[in-house]
């Protein structure tokens, strides 16, 4: 099965079983949005993936590399609250 979505889905949509979440263009999210979207899976007992992706002629900013390393280093159970 393939959901296909905007980011409504971080407003509490809830697929416990989903165990993986592509997101695109992520140099255009914030660093909330960003983990409340990776949030959204691997709420079961499966272990969860989240690939994140962005245009490779895409000049990251500083801000949007930041947001990144950020969510690349808060990878455990309740790293959201450090």
């Amino acid at each position: 099965d393939v959901l296909i979505c905007t980011t409504i889905v971080e407003a509490g949509l809830d697929l416990p079983t989903v165990n993986t979440i592509i997101i695109e263009n992520v140099q255009m999210f914030g660093l909330s949005t960003l983990y409340q979207l990776r949030g959204r899976v691997g709420r079961s007992d499966k272990k969860a993936y989240a690939y994140m992706f962005w245009p490779t002629n895409a000049n990251l900013s500083p801000e949007a590399q930041g947001r990144l390393l950020a969510i690349q280093e808060c990878c455990q159970l309740g790293d959201g609250f450090k």
